[in-house]
């Protein structure tokens, strides 16, 4: 016979393996872009990169990257967060000691979620067309070949 003490005690093993199963796939998906779809080359000393990967015949970018990465990073962090709070709750519940409301884990994680897709979605409006680039990067060359010359005329008077 199945008392409620043992179904409370089983709701909350299988409510921890979900938390933990969301970190675990986390990580999973974190280790896949990086190792085979999207591996981000960095520039040093530049704030730049490019990358590398299957994703790249698909067309992505590195701003796509950049996104994807964002997102599985906070939402790992906010998974392990998760499993952080819910061992706290079971260790503080056999303690009766130190139990949070569960009010303001409700608010933690409505703020976990809120969170990851607004500064996913953020970064994502960041995009900048390639159109656009070109034309700053034309526009920048001009700059500098004017002062370049202007600076070469200045050096040469003083001679």
């Amino acid at each position: 016979m199945i008392t409620s003490c043992d179904d409370d005690a089983m709701k909350r093993k299988l409510h921890a393996i979900k938390n933990e199963i969301h970190l675990k796939v986390a990580c999973c998906l974190t280790d896949i872009h990086l190792t085979f779809l999207m591996q981000p080359v960095p520039l040093y000393p530049l704030i730049s990169g490019y990358v590398l990967g299957f994703s790249v015949y698909l067309g992505a970018n590195t701003h796509h990257c950049m996104c994807v990465i964002t997102f599985l990073f906070i939402y790992q962090i906010g998974s392990m967060i998760a499993c952080f709070i819910k061992k706290h709750q079971a260790i503080a519940g056999t303690l009766k000691r130190y139990l949070m409301p569960k009010a303001l884990v409700f608010v933690m994680g409505g703020y976990f979620l809120i969170y990851t897709f607004s500064v996913t979605g953020v970064y994502a409006t960041l995009s900048v067309l390639d159109k656009e680039k070109f034309y700053y990067m034309r526009k920048l060359r001009m700059s500098v070949v004017k002062y370049s010359i202007w600076s070469f005329s200045v050096e040469k008077d003083q001679l």
